[in-house]
């Protein structure tokens, strides 16, 4: 074996591994593009970068044919470089992955597990809402208690701790619940429905993605601590569908 094929091998074995943790992670963990309003691809880049170009790189370097010791020593060396940068990049998307997906007031909100603390967890009513998902983030709808009251006692507790509505899971509700007042506000899939800062041709793609005419959709907007856009759902269900590509942030 020379160092071309080595290298080759450990490109093959790399790619195989990288590609599945990010297939993984892509079709598990954010469903409907979510990942355009995450800034997860940055990490995924940087994973197929350093797993998939520096370690068969570097096993290219330092193969050597008439020393098979050292290069084994050498390639164990990579080898659990790889290892430890990858443990590092699924820890970090393990803490920061979507965990909830909350609609509120007159936007959907896109949770992380690093936007909630274990207190508010515990506070919740509404079953699926007082842990942490680990596969893809679950659908809740904000529901506030009709009494004019108990509202202004909420708001105030939210002045008071400092904290947005959307992140208190004690007033979680059923997503189906809010159906009717979600499509109420909901706009027409159309381009006079954007926001200035939201392109046309992000539509179009969006919408040529779910393979369903513009009539049977509608637009909302979407928002995460990473970034905003907006999201298709369902015109009958309100169910999201698919997640706009944000404008480049400047």
């Amino acid at each position: 074996m020379n160092r071309w094929k080595a290298s080759a091998i450990h490109l093959l074995i790399s790619f195989c591994v990288v590609g599945t943790i990010t297939g993984l992670i892509y079709f598990l963990w954010f469903p409907h593009a979510l990942i355009r309003i995450a800034g997860m691809d940055r990490l995924l880049v940087t994973m197929l970068c350093v797993d998939i170009v520096a370690g068969p790189l570097l096993t290219l370097i330092v193969f050597k044919i008439h020393d098979l010791r050292q290069t084994r020593r050498d390639l164990a060396v990579i080898g659990l470089l790889q290892a430890a940068f990858m443990g590092y990049a699924l820890h970090t998307a393990w803490i920061s992955r979507p965990v909830f997906l909350v609609w509120s007031v007159d936007q959907m909100y896109l949770l992380y597990a690093n936007d909630l603390d274990a207190e508010d967890l515990a506070q919740a009513k509404a079953p699926g809402a007082d842990d942490l998902s680990w596969f893809g983030p679950r659908l809740f709808a904000v529901t506030l208690p009709a009494d004019p009251e108990a509202r202004a006692a909420i708001f105030t507790d939210l002045i008071v701790r400092q904290k947005a509505l959307e992140r208190l899971p004690a007033h979680y509700g059923p997503y189906a619940g809010q159906r009717a007042r979600i499509l109420k506000v909901a706009e027409p899939a159309a381009p006079a429905s954007l926001p200035k800062w939201q392109t046309p041709a992000s539509l179009a793609s969006a919408i040529a993605e779910t393979g369903r005419p513009a009539a049977a959709l509608r637009l909302i907007p979407i928002q995460s601590a990473r970034a905003a856009s907006m999201l298709l759902i369902d015109a009958r269900t309100a169910e999201p569908v698919r997640t706009l590509t944000p404008p480049p942030a400047d």
